[in-house]
């Protein structure tokens, strides 16, 4: 397939829909500090560059019709943009404002 580019809601949508799987056997836990997911929201805000993030697709079965697809790198990344976007109480940042406060700024 390739490489591809996809923009940061598209690939919350598609862990949101199922479409993505995030929670893999070949990922490790979570160990980002609050620290540290403040300090990638703001690299995103800014927009800095940040590293890729891997996805994986693979038929099940043999089957070009019914296929997986992983998250094989990026899991912290991508959940810390899910939570932030959706306004995790479990967020909590000293510096980078709320989305929810981005969106009446703008």
């Amino acid at each position: 397939m390739g490489v591809q580019s996809y923009r940061v809601r598209k690939i919350i949508r598609e862990v949101e829909e199922g479409r993505l799987e995030v929670v893999s056997f070949f990922q490790r836990r979570q160990v980002w500090t609050s620290r540290d997911k403040e300090f990638f929201i703001d690299t995103v805000l800014r927009g800095y560059p940040c590293p890729e993030v891997f996805i994986a697709t693979s038929t099940v079965d043999g089957s070009a019709l019914d296929y997986r697809t992983w998250l094989v790198d990026g899991k912290q990344r991508v959940t810390t943009l899910i939570d932030y976007f959706e306004g995790s109480p479990y967020l909590i940042f000293k510096d980078v404002k709320p989305y929810s406060e981005l969106l009446i700024a703008a």
